[in-house]
């Protein structure tokens, strides 16, 4: 709970609180004298239960419907909520997540299609071994979120500060006076007069008291007081005492005791502590005197309930006696005392002089009046009803049966029909709601080449870019008739020079200026011409991707540099004015949109098929679809995504292509509100990165469970790793990757352990061995016996066996990759070189490595060498993690790290990393693997249709790594996930990660690895032949691959399937340690191949830790 939450929980309960305290004076006045003080005294309970306690059951005859709104209430809801709008995506499965998204490829061709086609392959399919490691590792992630801090400035966070900084003021201040006496108290000396004493013990017995309570003497108190709750003390004034006569001695003993009889001193604190809480509300400072008096006339009561009726007087003149003798209140706080002010004494001994007997009458009174108020002040008010609605969200098709071969773009006409323009046919088209077309034939308008750039402005007039020969813009109305030709003043571009020109972006404003950004240009620049093309100016773009203009000319601009950035300026006026930044999250935005409707602008995302709104007001980004979610289930796999438009009532038409008739096709998206009946069911999923596929099955999930609404807790946990960092660069960042995982577990072991986790947490790194030994974990293993729907032979039922943990299964893994060499088959045949991955050792793959490193040519300079430049730390991170044998026993908390085998990888790895048979030109980050013979891979079924293009061979194969046990398959775990025993949902919990395992979901274009689902993996297998085939047929290219012989290739992939077909059955080991044990060991590690330490003290000293760790 944050600062601000506390702040509002607190003045929602002083409020509620000073309204019993207004309720309760108003009938202690009514009943002023027909309840006894004792009754009076405990009415105040109620006040004091309802500024303790924040919640209580609802009511229909709560005092506080009087201040509730009873209209019926309706609540929206769009889900799923993903809190602080957090959406990253790591993993092995998301090939893109690798990538810098600033970094785009281009191609040249004559086809705007054939380019876009082969950049979405691009962009999806390019290997990288940061993006190929499996979720287990935490290095390669690209995230998209918004954490403002802008709340920090507020008047309610302000507020909020104040609150605090007086709340920790008057605790010092209390503590401070309260340690000050203790320690004085110390030195005080008992009382040893004897009639005192002899006095006090009769006082004791006739109340009887059986606590011993010691009399202690300090000449600074002012007057009598109770002081303490465990060892509670009578202070008396050694001076004052000398004054009193026996019988009055007597009553103030009586009263201090009535005093430690009704545990007046425990009431004191909790008045001081509530008074501290609420030190801004005069209503609690103003009941809270009273209570203090009413305490004082309890006390009274009850001293004169042990007195005889003629003693009654002496008792009010002993306190008239007091309080001329005594000066005041003591300086104690959380003491009680007989003497305060002299008003109230007066109106005390009143009621001593006139003091009766309690009949029954009045008890029962007063037990009536106290269970009315507990009744009225003790509930909250009854809540009006509420209708839940649930916004999604549904596509239809506009328009089944219009032919569009080629559209790549559309813009929304003021009539809010859209305007297109078909490549193929080369042909402006108008198309309505209801897909009924009108052809527009352009005056004038070149045909050499299809149209790359077109806009429309304000007027509906099209403005169409040409550049076959000088730059030129071509204005037509909708009918065709050429209205003007603009011939541009195109600064510091070579128009001849540029064939990405479809990536471009045109604006008209208002007053018919020309703004035209150019983002491949080497100077990326937005351009700005008056309508007659004439050059106005270039605005210092520092690399804008994206811009949209607003209704009063304003441009917003969209930059990606070290971080993303937002800006919105008045471009004519040289005026910026904000700038919203984003830390290096967003990924690569296709295009942009704004809305007139609710002035915000709406941003699309290529890599996970979303679109976002951006609210310029709040400078807030909030998820609104999910494209591939909402798109037909059985074609949403084969679209990719062009562009949106939205329309003045909100609704967004989108325009996607077919990747499988190739043929493009248009949508509209219209919000549907599900009206909810018999309430909301919440699951929260927490999350340290927000995958593709999570969001997507969370989304389906949703469409199929309107009464559930899932909340999406992403923490973020991570930094974004780029091929183009240095060596330095990519530890320090993976330090800080570790800081920020290592805080995100340290956050989910506080939850899990208060009893306050989430329904369902991502099991990545985070120590769900230890969660399952203290029963946090459900046993799905369980919950699949006990499901007569769940067909375990439907999955890989060996993975589910592997990562059993004490014959239980705690995290349901929902992809897996096999670790292996990715060798270039064709050389290796061709050097007579063998691999027998039934038993090989790394002796033998050092002395293959060292044979395949060879001058080809003959030229002096090595062509192919063994393996890539992987630094010693990431290739010890792939051996350790293919190893047949665990170093850490989770289920016994032993470590064999000091064994020689461990000591004998740490050598190993070092002497690999300089062997002569590393390329120190190719690292394992770059692109393209060419003229490497052996690279560590993570082998699952799309790696081996693009394995080719990665290290530009002609025939390509995979083999296991050397293992001590040929029984032993080694696989890693991608995205695993597990239910917290506490949620109260624990059914639809478990519907949920069927869900994700189910082939619906198992089935989606970006899980990359290997399905755990069996007939879903089939299912892709065909899709991935189907689609390599179309490729190698249409471009002769495998994934940027050259096909040499189709034949060959087919045949390859076909074996490399097989080959993996019969390896899978037999997966039954991996390596997966807590984040804390992998942090020890990456930090010692990380000082050994620093020459810090040796193998064997290295080994020590995390044998040493891991001990420690499980000790703890």
């Amino acid at each position: 709970m944050t600062l601000l939450n506390v702040f509002y929980t607190i003045l929602k309960i002083s409020f509620l609180g000073s309204v019993a305290a207004i309720v309760i004076l108003f009938v202690k006045k009514i009943f002023k004298n027909k309840i006894s003080a004792a009754c009076h005294y405990l009415i105040w309970i109620i006040l004091l239960v309802r500024l303790v306690m924040p919640y209580y059951p609802e009511s229909s005859i709560s005092i506080y419907n009087f201040f509730t709104n009873h209209n019926y209430k309706t609540e929206e809801i769009q889900s799923p909520v993903i809190n602080n709008m957090s959406h990253n995506y790591i993993n092995s499965n998301n090939i893109q997540s690798g990538v810098n998204s600033s970094e785009q490829k281009h191609f040249s061709t004559d086809s705007f299609l054939i380019a876009d086609k082969q950049q979405e392959f691009a962009n999806k399919n390019e290997p990288n071994a940061f993006n190929l490691l499996p979720n287990q590792s935490r290095y390669t992630f690209s995230e998209y979120t918004y954490d403002s801090n802008k709340s920090r400035f507020q008047v309610p966070y302000i507020a909020a500060i104040i609150w605090l900084l007086g709340v920790c003021f008057g605790a010092v201040y209390i503590l401070w006076l309260q340690l000050s006496y203790s320690m004085k108290i110390k030195s005080l000396s008992p009382c040893n007069n004897r009639n005192i004493i002899a006095i006090y013990e009769i006082c004791k017995s006739k109340m009887k008291v059986n606590k011993k309570i010691p009399l202690v003497m300090d000449a600074r108190i002012k007057t009598p007081s109770l002081l303490g709750i465990l060892h509670p003390k009578i202070i008396l004034s050694p001076d004052y005492v000398e004054l009193l006569m026996e019988d009055e001695l007597k009553f103030v003993f009586m009263h201090e005791l009535a005093h430690y009889k009704r545990k007046d001193i425990i009431v004191r604190w909790i008045l001081i502590f509530l008074q501290i809480l609420h030190w801004f509300n005069p209503v609690i400072w103003f009941v809270f005197n009273i209570i203090r008096q009413d305490s004082e006339k309890a006390c009274d009561e009850q001293v004169l309930s042990y007195i005889e009726p003629n003693e009654y007087k002496k008792y009010g003149n002993t306190m008239l006696k007091m309080l001329d003798i005594f000066s005041g209140n003591n300086s104690i706080y959380g003491a009680v005392g007989m003497i305060n002010r002299k008003k109230f004494i007066i109106e005390r001994v009143k009621n001593i002089v006139n003091f009766k007997k309690n009949y029954l009458l009045w008890s029962i009174l007063g037990i009536a009046i106290f269970s009315v108020l507990a009744v009225f002040l003790l509930t909250n008010a009854k809540q009006p009803p509420q209708e839940v609605i649930k916004i999604k969200y549904e596509a239809e098709e506009i328009g089944p049966d219009i032919e569009l071969e080629s559209v790549s773009k559309i813009k929304l006409l003021s009539n809010e029909q859209l305007l297109t323009y078909d490549m193929e046919n080369r042909q402006f088209i108008i198309i309505d709601d209801e897909g009924n077309r009108i052809d527009i034939n352009c005056e004038g308008l070149p045909q050499d080449f299809p149209v790359q750039l077109f806009t429309i402005d304000s007027n509906d007039y099209i403005y169409t870019f040409v550049s076959n020969t000088e730059p030129k813009i071509y204005v037509h109305t909708l009918e065709g008739e050429k209205i003007r030709e603009i011939n541009l003043e195109l600064k510091d571009v070579n128009i001849s020079e540029e064939n990405a020109i479809f990536r471009w972006d045109m604006k008209v404003d208002s007053k018919g200026n020309i703004y035209l950004l150019i983002p491949q240009a080497q100077q990326a620049s937005t351009q700005v011409f008056d309508p007659e093309g004439k050059h106005i100016k270039t605005l210092k773009s520092d690399g804008y991707v994206l811009m949209v203009l607003d209704e009063e000319d304003n441009l917003y601009t969209i930059t990606y540099k070290d971080k993303v950035y937002i800006t919105k300026q008045n471009p004519l006026k040289d005026e910026i004015l904000w700038e919203y930044e984003d830390d290096k999250n967003l990924s690569y935005l296709r295009t942009a949109a704004y809305s007139k409707q609710d002035q915000s602008i709406y941003l699309a995302e290529l890599n996970n098929n979303n679109i976002s709104k951006f609210d310029p007001e709040s400078q807030s980004l909030n998820k609104m679809i999910n494209m591939d979610a909402i798109l037909s289930e059985k074609t949403q796999d084969e679209f990719n995504f062009q562009d949106f438009a939205i329309n003045n009532d909100g609704s967004i038409y989108l325009c996607v292509y077919n990747n499988k008739d190739n043929k493009s096709y248009l949508y509209k998206v219209n919000s549907r509100k599900i009206h909810i009946e018999g309430g909301i069911k919440e699951l929260t999923i927490s999350v340290r990165h927000l995958s593709p596929i999570l969001e997507y099955a969370i989304n389906k999930f949703e469409n199929q469970h309107p009464d559930i609404v899932i909340n999406i807790d992403n923490h973020n946990a991570f930094s974004w790793i780029t091929s183009d960092m240095t060596y330095e660069e990519t530890l320090k960042t993976l330090e800080e990757s570790a800081k920020k995982a290592n805080d995100f577990v340290q956050k989910i072991n506080a939850q899990m352990l208060t009893g306050k986790g989430p329904d369902i947490l991502l099991i990545d790194s985070i120590p769900y061995r230890r969660y399952a030994d203290k029963k946090l974990l459900l046993d799905l293993k369980e919950l699949m016996e006990e499901d007569a729907s769940f067909d375990k032979s439907q999955y890989y039922s060996n993975i589910f066996d592997a990562l059993e943990y004490k014959g239980k299964l705690y995290a349901m893994p929902l992809d897996f990759s096999y670790p292996a060499f990715l060798t270039n088959t064709g050389f290796l045949k061709e050097q007579s070189i063998e691999i027998n991955d039934k038993g090989w050792t790394w002796k033998d793959f050092i002395d293959i490595a060292n044979r395949a490193t060879k001058d080809i040519d003959g030229d002096g300079t090595i062509d192919m060498y063994g393996m890539p430049t992987i630094v010693p730390e990431r290739l010890f991170q792939y051996i350790y993690n293919s190893l047949d044998k665990g170093f850490v026993d989770y289920e016994t908390g032993k470590a064999t790290f000091t064994s020689e085998e461990f000591i004998d990888l740490l050598k190993m790895c070092e002497n690999i990393s300089q062997e002569t048979f590393v390329n120190p030109d190719i690292s394992e980050g770059d692109m393209q693997m060419e003229g490497i013979v052996l690279y560590p891979f993570h082998i699952h079924d799309f790696s081996i249709f693009y394995s080719n293009g990665l290290i530009n061979a002609d025939e390509v194969s995979f083999y296991g790594y050397p293992t001590l046990n040929n029984a032993t398959y080694n696989f890693d775990s991608g995205e695993m996930y597990g239910i917290n025993s506490q949620t109260k949902y624990k059914e639809e919990a478990w519907e949920f990660i069927k869900y994700l395992i189910s082939e619906e979901i198992q089935c989606y274009q970006q899980l990359y690895s290997i399905p755990i689902n069996k007939r879903a993996r089939e299912i892709k297998i065909e899709d991935r032949f189907a689609d390599a085939e179309d490729m190698m047929n249409k471009y002769g290219d495998l994934y940027g691959y050259q096909v040499t012989s189709l034949d060959k290739i087919k045949k390859q992939l076909t074996d490399n399937v097989e080959k993996l077909n019969e390896i899978l059955p037999k997966l039954n080991h991996t390596n997966m340690n807590d984040i804390q044990v992998d942090e020890i060991i990456e930090e010692e590690v990380r000082r050994f191949f620093n020459g810090e330490r040796s193998a064997e003290e290295t080994a020590e000293a995390i044998q040493r830790k891991v001990e420690m760790y499980f000790k703890e």
